[in-house]
């Protein structure tokens, strides 16, 4: 029931009640007053008629005269006691006969001291002071029904407005008060999803800090200037941060190594993976005996601390610098070393076998890498890349694919390698657009030039 109609029903029937009870008591009364009444007049005048009006002992005052209507009955105003010497006042009725002469005086004192009428008075006094308090507790009662529950409301608002959002209204009444608690705790699940989301997005927006700052501590301050050789590298970054990147190795006999490398992990793990990855890379590829005994140093390293279906893909060139030679190594990495033979004007894929680091903790891994040696002449030029160019896709979801990459390093094979590089990224950016890269890209390039 709603507020509205439990007030209305319950001052209806609560005001009703008493008004019927004081109206039947008023008339009661009045009808024992009235009757009491006439007859106290009704005995005073004749008292007053025998005692004053047989002896003539009263005279009209004025001559003004009533006439009752419906009865040929005069009533005028007139004062008694005159042989007495007293001026009392009266009202005489006077009535005539059929006959001629024949009449009738019945004199009614204007006031014998009879105040039956102040009882009627102090009983309607009574029933309207009844009447207003019956309201007034009735009332009373009604408010403290809805006050009650909405101070108990204003209560859980208030728990609520302090941070306790898994606090639940008590409200057990019907009506609007039942339904605004109900909405009150609507509310406040609301509000606790919407702060276990603002939360989940901080954190979340934390976490893309941290992947990111990673991520920017992977890329190389600069590349080195190696004497004859153009070297050059590009990291295009996706929105989303990630652990590819690509590093380079001067070994102090002047050699130099130059690696790709791709985490399957997005995010803080995925950077973290990378920053762990790029650090055991660094420290453990230069000072093994042979670049395949550091890979396997790396592997056994990994491998100890990455959780199940985490793994890392390198590929890895060891250039050495005055003869050309180039040995290769890859661990699990898809995107072959791109060979373009300055002579010959063509390009070649250099792929050799290997397992991804991480996924086996020595022997397997030991067993299928395998390393690849070539020779770079002058005019020569290498590229390693991860997938992060092959995989990006353009607002109807096709994918550039590897055909593509590799005619474009073909395209710009001969020239510089900071204008490859530029060919590269601007292409990419044309077929994506609008879309953001969907992975970080990462390329490296070197072309003999002496």
């Amino acid at each position: 029931m709603s507020l509205r109609v439990k007030f209305t029903l319950v001052m209806f029937v609560s005001l009703a009640l008493v008004m019927l009870g004081a109206s039947f008591m008023l008339g009661k009364r009045a009808t024992e007053i009235s009757g009491a009444e006439a007859e106290q007049r009704i005995a005073a005048a004749m008292e007053l008629t025998l005692a004053e009006g047989g002896m003539g002992n009263f005279k009209q005052v004025g001559r003004d005269a009533k006439s009752i209507p419906g009865t040929n009955v005069n009533r005028f105003a007139v004062r008694y006691g005159i042989l007495e010497g007293r001026d009392d006042r009266a009202q005489a009725y006077q009535a005539h006969g059929e006959k001629e002469g024949q009449s009738m005086h019945l004199l009614v004192p204007d006031d014998e001291g009879i105040r039956s009428g102040s009882g009627l008075n102090q009983l309607i006094l009574a029933v309207t002071v009844l009447v207003i308090g019956v309201g007034a507790v009735v009332s009373f009662l009604i408010a403290n029904s809805v006050a009650t529950p909405i101070e108990v409301l204003v209560d859980d608002v208030r728990q609520i407005a302090r941070g306790n959002l898994a606090h639940r209204t008590r409200v057990r009444s019907g009506g609007e008060l039942l339904a605004l608690g109900r909405e009150i705790d609507k509310m406040a699940a609301s509000l606790k999803e919407g702060q276990a989301t603002e939360l989940e997005l901080a954190a979340r927006d934390r976490e893309m800090e941290v992947a990111t700052e990673v991520r920017e501590s992977l890329i190389p301050e600069g590349m080195p200037q190696l004497e004859g050789y153009d070297l050059e590298a590009l990291q295009a970054v996706c929105p989303t941060p990630g652990g590819d990147f690509f590093d380079v190795h001067e070994y102090e006999d002047g050699r130099l190594g130059m690696l790709i490398c791709e985490v399957n992990g997005e995010g803080v793990p995925g950077a973290l993976v990378g920053a762990t990855s790029r650090a055991y890379l660094s420290s453990l590829l230069p000072r093994a005996a042979s670049a395949e005994e550091g890979l396997r140093d790396v592997n056994r390293a990994l491998s100890k601390g990455l959780r199940r279906g985490m793994c890392i893909s390198v590929i890895y060139a060891l250039l050495e610098p005055k003869t050309g030679d180039v040995e290769m190594l890859c661990a699990g990495h898809k995107v072959p070393i791109l060979h373009y033979v300055g002579a010959e004007k063509k390009m070649i894929k250099m792929q050799a076998e290997g397992l991804a680091l991480g996924l086996d903790k020595g022997p397997v891994f030991d067993r299928r890498l395998a390393s690849r040696k070539f020779n770079m002449a002058k005019g020569d030029r290498i590229v390693l890349a991860n997938s992060g160019p092959i995989r990006v896709h353009n607002s109807a979801g096709v994918e550039y694919g590897e055909e593509k990459f590799y005619r474009l390093a073909m395209k710009g094979a001969a020239e510089c390698s900071e204008e490859l590089l530029g060919l590269l990224e601007g292409a990419l950016d044309a077929f994506a657009d609008p879309e953001d890269f969907p992975h970080d890209i990462s390329v490296i390039t070197i072309r003999r030039e002496a």
